[in-house]
């Protein structure tokens, strides 16, 4: 019987950027008691599939797609736990075109708007809160990392994410 579960596809910022966004999410989860996690912005997620066919579609997405540079820009915030604090990434035509390109090829063309953001904080907290965890960290996150590779992620919001786990990275054509 074929296991089916649920996945992610991430871009992860290399180093020096990974560790510098890895050390702010591990103070703010440690600060606030909340679960830590590793850098990295969405591309795609929810993906109900067996593995082999997550691995297979993921090789193919990142055979479609070209390095390209992902900007990092300010500090917001939703009313929503997985979006409790993030920092916006702005919508390149590389990085919408990919999303697109990974919707296509998954069979996710009418999903929500894709939002990119990399999350800083998971939790429930106040506006008021939030306003003064980013007066804390500051609003500005200027920064640009290039992407090479899309890694797939066993992730969902119905496991801890200290339960989430890499599976593959796939370097792009």
């Amino acid at each position: 019987m074929v296991s089916v579960r649920e996945y992610s596809i991430w871009i992860i910022p290399p180093e020096p950027v990974n560790d510098r966004l890895t050390q702010v999410i591990a103070r703010l989860s440690k600060q606030y008691s909340t679960p830590s996690f590793e850098p990295h912005v969405t591309l795609l997620g929810d993906l109900l599939l067996p593995e082999e066919d997550m691995v297979s579609k993921t090789s193919q997405l990142a055979d479609l797609l070209r390095p390209f540079t992902l900007q990092l820009t300010t500090v917001s915030y939703l009313s929503v736990y997985f979006r409790c604090l993030f920092i916006k990434v702005e919508e390149t035509e590389a990085l919408m075109e990919a999303n697109r390109k990974a919707r296509t090829l998954f069979q996710r063309e009418y999903d929500p708007r894709f939002m990119p953001h990399l999350s800083l904080l998971y939790g429930n907290f106040t506006p008021e809160k939030k306003e003064a965890i980013i007066s804390e960290i500051g609003r500005s996150f200027q920064i640009p990392f290039e992407v090479r590779s899309l890694h797939v992620v066993l992730s969902s919001s119905k496991i801890a994410p200290e339960s989430w786990r890499k599976l593959a990275q796939f370097p792009f054509n």
